[in-house]
């Protein structure tokens, strides 16, 4: 039987490793013909020893690319992690774009840490704008994972617009961005009661080809 057309990927998309475990996709950049996806390390490698080349799932399992570079992540509670991201990239016969839907292309760049009350939207998976406001500039947080947790420090928290949550789960990896600039300032990590936290995004784009 054959099998569904292939969706265009997206902010917000839905992808998986080989193991099953995933999240959401939070940005696609665009280098000459090669395009790349953006995500948390947690959610494109995990914390289990995983090497560059890895295979990496849409929601129908059907492949989307290969694992390019990610920050290394120990269970071990004593270590401080500081980021969560990754990079893969995407085939080139997977259609993508780069925009998030109701907000258009995201401003790409160094990162600068955001003020307490800086107003934020995030594309969750699924395609659901999420709406809130900055915190806490800087925190740490206790992410449970399988197996284990990580220990960040770093981090920004953010809390949900009118009581909502911020994020749900599924959202790890999405993209947050300044709501008054659209310039990009991290990817979600997870939530804790009414407060989700992001990584700055400042090492992913390094990561990428020039």
């Amino acid at each position: 039987m054959a099998s569904a057309p292939r969706g265009v990927l997206r902010p917000g998309s839905t992808i998986h490793r080989a193991s099953g475990a995933g999240g959401c996709l939070g940005a696609v950049v665009l280098r000459g013909a090669a395009a790349f996806g953006l995500s948390n390390a947690h959610v494109l490698a995990g914390p289990e020893p995983v090497d560059a080349g890895a295979t990496l799932y849409d929601a129908e399992r059907r492949p989307l690319g290969t694992l390019h570079a990610h920050t290394p992540l120990l269970l071990d509670p004593e270590h401080v992690h500081r980021h969560d991201l990754a990079v893969f990239r995407v085939s080139p016969e997977v259609a993508v774009d780069p925009a998030i839907p109701g907000l258009g292309v995201p401003e790409l760049g160094i990162f600068e840490r955001p003020p307490k009350g800086t107003a934020v939207t995030c594309l969750g998976r699924g395609g659901v704008l999420r709406h809130g406001h900055v915190v806490e500039p800087e925190c740490g947080m206790w992410v449970d994972v399988p197996r284990g947790g990580l220990r960040f420090e770093g981090l920004v928290a953010v809390a949900g617009a009118d009581g909502a949550p911020f994020s749900v789960p599924g959202d790890s990896g999405a993209l947050v961005v300044a709501a008054a600039s659209r310039r990009a300032l991290g990817l979600l990590v997870g939530g804790e009661g009414d407060v989700s936290v992001m990584c700055p995004l400042d090492l992913a784009l390094l990561a990428l080809p020039p």
